[in-house]
């Protein structure tokens, strides 16, 4: 048997055994985890190429007893680049947000946007897909200020002088409203959440240092971290 011959046997059994062994060539590149319908834990993940600036697509699957798929869509028209799950609303159930870039009916410029979901166990079911933000945003993540187990919107934010600030958003029963944000600075590099305290990398002065952020009376308050 000739190279060729050997290469194509070789396909075929490796095809083979992903099917024998129920491999998955997803490319998971962003995931988390919830309870989205009120009764049982899924693994909400989006997929995509290596080195692929925006994704494809949005796959759930139940992990109550193993690992069950049970919705997959091709979402890459959104331009997904985020996922997070949480509850914004307070009803017990958490909602599945999509960081996506593109246009919007009242804003039609190509801009990143937060777009939040239910799922009812068959269906993504939207619940909010505002045109923006108070402004133009870097990133974003869902966070718990007030340890009451309702998720607030924390955007790193700019101003029109360049500057940034980190901007938080309360949901008020059909959208998002600005809550507290923090005082301008340089530049923020990276906003993060341990599940109890909020942290931010600020860049000043040419050097990067890591801030607590918390919840002051009228606005988010910075605080410089020592371990």
């Amino acid at each position: 048997m000739n190279k060729s011959g050997y290469i194509i046997i070789a396909v075929i059994l490796m095809a083979l055994a992903g099917i024998l062994t129920g491999y998955n060539k997803d490319k998971v590149h962003e995931h988390a985890r919830g309870d989205l319908t009120g009764d049982g834990k899924h693994l909400v993940v989006l997929t995509g190429e290596d080195n692929q600036e925006y994704l494809k697509d949005i796959v759930i699957y139940s992990v109550e007893d193993g690992k069950k798929e049970v919705y997959r869509e091709d979402i890459s028209y959104l331009n997904p680049w985020k996922l997070m799950v949480g509850d914004v609303d307070g009803d017990g159930v958490d909602e599945i947000s999509i960081g996506v870039y593109k246009k919007s009916p009242l804003h039609p410029v190509m801009a990143k946007r937060p777009f939040f979901y239910n799922f009812d166990g068959e269906e993504l079911v939207p619940k909010w897909r505002g045109s923006r933000l108070s402004r133009p945003f870097q990133d974003y993540i869902l966070h718990d200020f007030e340890d009451d187990g309702i998720m607030e919107i924390v955007a790193i934010e700019y101003l029109q002088d360049d500057t940034q600030v980190l901007n938080s958003y309360k949901w008020r029963e059909f959208g998002f409203e600005g809550f507290k944000e923090s005082e301008p600075v340089e530049s923020i590099e990276k906003v993060y959440s341990n599940g109890s305290e909020l942290f931010a990398f600020v860049k000043e002065d040419m050097s990067h240092v890591r801030y607590s952020v918390f919840e002051g009376e009228d606005e988010l308050e910075w605080r410089e971290y020592n371990e």
